[in-house]
């Protein structure tokens, strides 16, 4: 998804490379959602007031983008961060990379950074990190301290009646979900649960 609260989070990256005239044909998108209901807790944990319209649009938006570009051609790999739930990081990220086309021997740095530069670190000396926009310093400190790209089921996160009611109400954003994890467990070759087969409620 893209985004919660800055409307600059809310753009086709595909369309701008196009309209600037970058070939198609060089182009690769990994567009990558979650599961709807960690999403929405995640967003309410970070932000807590959200305009619930806007994470429907984050839902709708990177579908469209993934549809467009599939139908003009553009190598698509569809992703959905629950395949690191139910596989191991490092036969997800090598199995990626074979496809993208990327070196095998760089997965390690990939799925654990705990001796790379830390995530918003501002020494400049010691950090390749760049924002382009300024994100809450409870993100920044979250990811700091993650550590390595795996899958945590963070009980902290809970939805209310209310956001709970309002997914079950809005079924287009499994139904994006779904197609997500059917085309990301056919790309990579591997099993991803399905939406139903996990109770998060």
């Amino acid at each position: 998804t893209l985004g919660a609260k800055t409307e600059a989070e809310f753009f086709d990256p595909v369309k701008i490379l196009l309209k600037i005239g970058y070939p198609k044909e060089k182009l690769i998108l990994l567009p990558i959602v979650r599961d709807p209901r960690k999403t929405l807790a995640s967003w309410r944990n970070m932000w807590e007031d959200l305009n619930l319209e806007k994470f429907i649009r984050s839902y709708t938006l990177i579908y469209k983008i993934k549809k467009e570009s599939q139908v003009l051609g553009i190598k698509t790999i569809p992703y959905v961060h629950e395949a690191i739930r139910d596989q191991s990081s490092d036969i997800v990220i090598n199995k990626l990379f074979k496809i993208i086309g990327l070196k095998k021997n760089i997965t390690k740095d990939i799925i654990n950074w705990n001796n790379g530069p830390k995530f918003g670190e501002e020494n400049p000396g010691i950090s390749n990190l760049k924002f382009y926009d300024i994100p809450p310093e409870k993100f920044i400190r979250e990811v700091r301290e993650w550590g390595s790209y795996k899958y945590k089921n963070e009980p902290n996160l809970k939805l209310s009646l209310k956001d709970v009611l309002f997914l079950k109400k809005k079924i287009i954003v499994k139904d994006i979900y779904e197609e997500f994890r059917r085309e990301c467990q056919n790309c990579l070759n591997l099993e991803i649960k399905p939406f139903d087969s996990i109770n998060y409620w």
